[in-house]
């Protein structure tokens, strides 16, 4: 997991500063003058629907996992989780394991945006909700097959960390085209460390 986060933080300025050259050859200058005003707390940049993934790190990254995210209309909702280690093995045995699970509801508040400059937008997302790592045993001689004929075995939780999260994401958005936009969030909450995505926004 460690390896996955710094791998998004090493593409993410690679691919927004390309992004940001092209825009910027297709803006005419007049409209990047800095004299052009920029606007704050556009609450119409909410009129969009955005789908990511992020990369979760909890308690200093010792435990990871990966992150499903969308917001509809300024309404943000993600589920996170990462199976047990041993979930797919197919030796029969007992491993002590572990996975993490959670989820969040929020609202993005736009605080600034120049639609007329490369530079884009910046948002926050303030957001509730729980997360998890549980702690138990996966046991190898109780399994099943899932519709795609892949063994899971079967994990029992005997003891849990975490409960209830809140938090903040920023997110930067970057136009590529017309009203598509890249979306990059950096979340930081309660129980995790930190966690990195990218998304794809469609303004409506």
């Amino acid at each position: 997991m460690k390896k996955i986060l710094l791998i998004i933080l090493a593409l993410m300025p690679i691919l927004l500063s390309a992004q940001e050259t092209e825009v910027k050859e297709r803006v005419p200058v007049r409209e990047r003058d800095a004299s052009y005003k920029p606007t704050w707390f556009p609450f119409e940049l909410n009129k969009s629907i955005s789908m990511g993934l992020s990369a979760v790190g909890w308690n200093m990254m010792e435990y990871g996992a990966i992150g499903v995210n969308a917001t509809v209309f300024g309404v943000y909702l993600d589920y996170i989780y990462w199976p047990p280690q041993h979930a797919n093995d197919l030796g029969v045995d007992l491993w002590e394991d572990s996975r993490v699970r959670g989820y969040h509801i929020g609202y993005q508040i736009p605080i600034y945006s120049d639609p007329r400059n490369p530079r884009g937008s910046v948002r926050i997302v303030p957001m509730i909700g729980k997360m998890y790592v549980d702690f138990g045993i996966t046991d190898g001689s109780h399994y099943s097959f899932g519709d795609n004929g892949i063994l899971y075995n079967h994990f029992r939780k005997t003891r849990s960390i975490g409960g209830l999260d809140w938090g903040a994401a920023l997110v930067i958005s970057k136009p590529i085209k017309n009203a598509l936009w890249w979306d990059l969030n950096v979340t930081f909450t309660e129980h995790t460390a930190i966690a990195v995505g990218l998304g794809l926004e469609i303004a409506l």
